[in-house]
Formats: structure tokens, C-alpha cells, sequence
């Protein structure tokens, strides 16, 4: 699925939008809004794959901010300093 979505989406710049500094990948894009950098992370979970049918939304949500971090993690990504 990701990757036929990634095919409709622009490879990398120049091709891309000037926002966007690191297209899609595997980790994680990198885009630049309203003058700030945003990394976006958006894995996919599926009950019985990733976790077990009995898991609460507890388990649920704190293995999604998990896995995303972790992509995020995996990009050097980190706070700004203000």
C-alpha cells in the first residue's frame, strides 16, 4: 500500500514541493511550515499483527506513539531548541 501511494507522491526534490526537505521514506518526511521543520511519522497498526485482539487502548496507543518515536528517533529528530 505504501508503496503504490509513493508512487503518486513527488520523488524528491526539485521535483517535490519547496516544503518538503525529505519526502517520503521509511522512517519518516521532513517538511517545512510556516517557517518551522516538521517530522511526520505515520505507521500503520493492525489488530492481530501488531498486538493482539485483547489489547486495551492503553496498549494500543502507547505501542503507536512507540513505533512512531522510534521513527523519529531513527532520523536523528529532535526538539528545537527555543
Amino acid at each position: 500500500m505504501i508503496r503504490n501511494l509513493s508512487k503518486t507522491l513527488p520523488a524528491a526534490p526539485p521535483e517535490a514541493p519547496p516544503e518538503v526537505l525529505v519526502p517520503i521514506g521509511d522512517d519518516c518526511a521532513v517538511v517545512r511550515l510556516g517557517g518551522t521543520e516538521w517530522i511526520a511519522a505515520a505507521d500503520m497498526l493492525l489488530s492481530g499483527h501488531h498486538f493482539e485482539s485483547w489489547a486495551t487502548p492503553e496498549d494500543v496507543g502507547y505501542k503507536t506513539v512507540a513505533v512512531n518515536v522510534s521513527d523519529v528517533a531513527a532520523m536523528e529528530g529532535r526538539r528545537a531548541s527555543s
